[in-house]
């Protein structure tokens, strides 16, 4: 008779139970990607500018709602749109110009933060060209319409010199000189060494987009509304939207309150972390359907400042201004 060795069975049996979890996650994965396809395909990337002439920052509250607007019901209500203070953003900053109506983030007394594709004239042979200058306003402190603490034209842009023009690949980021000094004190873009610290996780805390805009009857709302949001990994973006097909440069967020996120005219806009008064992404994109309206169940998509810190401070930290601005300062 045979001998059994103990410890080959105990081996085998340890290879099949190996083989089946591996067949099984294997097959989970597959699943989970042809699923992230079907949900996927129906969707398209939408740049979050407005373009209607019309005004800025619309936040998107509503599932019945696929326009860019804030959403009304039928008492004239806004839902799960909350007021802002007085001037409780007095960095925010509405942008118009011939790319129509953005918003952006005063970050140091003479520079303001928006995106790329807000600012851009055309992209040919891989080289941004920016607007005409003379062509932006930017209304800094905006409140709503009328309500803002100061006013000025532009003398610079500077666009991020990898941006094509696809905002799914990321770089779509620009910083915009103002002609003048703002007595605002503005929002605070990190540096590296702290980032790189470990000691704060931004991705972790309670984060806010801030937006003002038009409700879906065209109408501007009085007063600038903001929205809880959260950070969702890309395996959580798998298997509740679908296969992500945005870069690591790009950071997807969902609103608290089912439904909410940012629409067409955020384009620019801040995500805003209150405890530490800073920002950490600059809004690209929405999901759209496939007849260009925004899709209330998907995420907002921002383009993280983070990834483009040498590119904020080769612009921002030349000028005396900027000295003493916390972006700026050498661990």
């Amino acid at each position: 008779m045979q001998e059994v060795n103990p410890e080959h069975t105990s081996s085998r049996r340890n290879k099949r139970i190996c083989y089946s979890v591996l067949a099984v996650v294997t097959t989970y994965i597959v699943i989970m990607t042809i699923i992230g396809f079907v949900r996927g395909r129906d969707v398209k990337n939408l740049p979050a500018v407005d373009l209607s002439q019309n005004n800025s920052v619309r936040l998107l509250q509503s599932e019945e709602a696929v326009g860019p607007s804030l959403v009304l019901d039928v008492t004239n209500e806004v839902i799960n749109g909350d007021d802002v203070s007085l001037y409780e953003y007095p960095w925010f900053v509405q942008l118009e110009g011939s790319r129509g109506y953005c918003s952006a983030s005063l970050i140091a007394p003479e520079y303001v933060l928006t995106a790329a594709h807000c600012v851009e004239q055309q992209i040919k042979k891989g080289n941004p060209k920016p607007i005409d200058p003379a062509t932006l306003t930017l209304k800094v402190g905006y409140m709503g319409e009328g309500y803002f603490k100061e006013k000025f034209s532009a003398s610079e842009i500077f666009i991020y010199k990898k941006w094509n023009g696809n905002v799914g690949k990321g770089g779509d980021i620009a910083i915009v000189k103002i002609n003048g000094k703002s007595r605002v004190a503005p929002a605070t873009v990190y540096p590296k060494f702290m980032l790189r610290s470990g000691l704060y996780n931004w991705k972790k805390s309670d984060l806010k987009i801030i937006g003002s805009g038009l409700n879906e009857v065209g109408q501007v709302p009085d007063i600038v509304q903001d929205l809880d949001v959260k950070v969702i990994s890309r395996w959580t973006h798998v298997r509740k939207y679908g296969w992500p097909s945005y870069s690591k440069n790009i950071v997807a967020v969902v609103g608290e309150k089912k439904n909410s996120g940012a629409c067409s005219g955020d384009s620019g806009g801040p995500l805003f972390d209150p405890r530490a008064n800073a920002i950490h992404g600059v809004l690209s994109y929405v999901k759209a359907t496939k007849d260009g309206s925004c899709h209330p169940k998907y995420p907002s998509y921002y383009t993280m400042t983070e990834k483009y810190i040498d590119f904020i401070m080769d612009h921002i930290c030349k000028s005396a201004s900027s000295k003493d601005l916390t972006v700026c300062l050498s661990p």
